[in-house]
């Protein structure tokens, strides 16, 4: 069957292009087994197709909505969405057998029941609100949840069986406007998971709040002298070993912040092609020798293969990422941030803070070095905060050795509040 809008054969279906929205109603209810959708299609409607069979989607890079119960009963098993699409409706992805997901960055809102009863198994987003049911009844032993998180609905993930957790330390619960009394109005751990509020009368609000990435506890630091030393008796008397992004050397810096100790019950395991390795907790960073930029190991796309900077002989040695494991067990864990370019050597790799944005601000040329356009900028007037306007709240030395006076050319585009 073919016509100007489509064409089904073999139980395929091709949207062709010129289609921009997909209507609810012709693709109900039929066998469709595949579905290809033109690079024209920017919005599915709700229901559009419900109670298919479909197995595979294979989506375009501008499509940006999709309605509720749009694929509600199909057979899908592997679902990766497009980072276009900002929009899923309610229930649009439940009653499949989806078990590899891998979620759009811009989905901000998941919809109630949007993944209920799948067979998901790993879950890492960066959505701020996850609303009721919506990843209910899966497999889910991982889950990532990102820092903009602040609301999570009743039983967005009830029903599962978690290994390993990746969430705030702290949190603040509001129950129809009131906040909650810690261990008396609810409780929280952090190490299962697990929220109870005894007595819900109105809608929660719980707003997290999470560290940076960090290495556990006998992870070898190395120093300026050449010696290494475990990140738990780091002080702020050590002169690091760190890499200076402005002469693309090693070079020393003292720790402009040291994390207090932190436990959990599970961290992620990476070994790297020379044989060494590095035991991390949350979002850490390292650096991608591929994309020349520092990324998170908890980002989808670190994964075994990626090629990361190792310190060898004082210079820059790319080694290749072997395996990356999520190990059970109760471990301490610590964070350390050297001065101006906030990079540390751990175990021989070149890792940064959790929050890579900051250490890729002006991106990088070769050798790790800052490229001349973060001088030219700089140059420009008022392109940074001056010291006066944080002298209430941050002493002199942090200003400087953090490079606050920076961040204004995040706040200038928009991407960070100075509350944040």
């Amino acid at each position: 069957m073919e016509n100007e809008l489509f064409k089904y054969d073999n139980y395929t279906l091709i949207i062709k292009n010129g289609i921009t929205i997909i209507n609810e109603g012709p693709f109900e209810n039929l066998n469709i087994k595949r579905l290809i959708l033109s690079d024209s299609v920017t919005e599915i409607k709700p229901f559009a197709f419900y109670n298919n069979n479909i197995e595979e989607i294979i989506f375009n890079n501008n499509i940006v909505k999709i309605g509720n119960c749009a694929f509600n009963k199909n057979k899908i098993k592997k679902l990766v969405l497009p980072n276009s699409l900002k929009e899923i409706g309610k229930q649009s992805f439940s009653n499949n057998e989806i078990e590899e997901l891998v979620l759009s960055n811009n989905i901000k809102i998941i919809e109630s029941k949007a993944f209920e009863n799948n067979k998901i198994n790993k879950v890492i987003t960066s959505a701020i609100e996850i609303k009721d049911d919506a990843f209910k009844n899966n497999n889910i032993k991982e889950l990532n949840l990102g820092n903009e998180i602040t609301k999570i609905g009743k039983g967005a993930f009830s029903k599962n069986r978690f290994e390993y957790l990746n969430l705030p330390d702290t949190i603040t619960v509001k129950m129809g406007g009131r906040e909650l009394v810690a261990d008396t109005d609810y409780t929280w751990s952090k190490n299962t998971g697990s929220l109870s509020v005894p007595n819900v009368s109105g809608d929660l609000d719980i707003t997290i709040q999470s560290e940076a990435g960090c290495l556990t506890a006998g992870t070898q630091i190395l120093l300026a002298d050449g010696t290494t030393k475990a990140i738990e008796n780091i002080t702020y008397n050590d002169l690091l070993a760190v890499w200076n992004h402005e002469t693309g050397q090693l070079d020393a810096e003292y720790p402009i912040w040291i994390e207090q100790e932190h436990q959990t019950v599970s961290y992620r395991k990476i070994q790297f092609s020379d044989g060494s390795e590095l035991k991390t907790v949350m979002n850490h960073g390292v650096f991608d020798v591929d994309k020349n930029l520092f990324v998170s190991v908890a980002d989808r796309e670190f994964t075994p293969g990626t090629n990361v900077y190792k310190l060898v002989n004082g210079k820059l040695q790319s080694v290749r990422v072997e395996s990356i494991s999520i190990v059970h067990e109760t471990v301490k864990y610590y964070h350390v941030v050297s001065s101006r370019y906030f990079n540390v050597i751990a175990n021989g790799i070149v890792t940064t803070d959790g929050t890579v944005a900051t250490s890729n601000l002006f991106g990088f040329t070769d050798n790790l070095r800052w490229p001349e356009q973060r001088y030219a900028y700089l140059a420009q007037p008022n392109s940074t905060y001056d010291y006066d306007k944080f002298a209430d709240t941050v002493p002199e030395y942090m200003f400087v050795g953090a490079r606050i006076g920076e961040i204004k050319l995040l706040t200038d585009a928009g991407y960070l509040g100075l509350d944040d």
